[in-house]
C-alpha cells in the first residue's frame, strides 16, 4: 500500500484481488494484519489478506491487483488529454 494511504488500512477491511489470467474474475478477502511500519526504500506498507478460493486457482508468489477502499486525505485531480 503507497504510503498515502496506509494510515487509512485497518484490519478487517474488505480487499478485492484480481489477476490477468482470469479476466473479469475477482475473489474477495479481508485485511488480516499488516507490517505497522513503512518499508524505507519503497515507501509503502505490507498488508496480509486472506480470501477463499475454493476451486484453488490463485498460487502462492502470483502478481495480483488488490483493492482495499481507503480514505483520501487530499483531493484527487486527473487530468486527461482531449482526444
Amino acid at each position: 500500500m503507497p504510503q498515502a494511504y496506509a494510515l487509512s488500512v485497518k484490519d478487517g477491511q474488505t480487499a478485492s484481488v484480481a489477476i490477468r489470467q482470469l479476466p473479469g474474475r475477482t475473489f474477495e478477502g479481508r485485511v488480516t494484519r499488516n507490517a505497522g511500519t513503512i518499508d524505507p526504500t519503497s515507501r509503502t506498507l505490507n498488508v496480509e489478506n486472506r480470501r477463499t478460493q475454493p476451486a484453488g486457482e490463485l498460487l502462492g508468489g502470483m502478481f495480483t491487483q488488490v483493492t482495499i477502499a481507503v480514505a483520501v486525505s487530499h483531493p484527487v485531480v486527473r487530468v486527461l488529454r482531449a482526444p
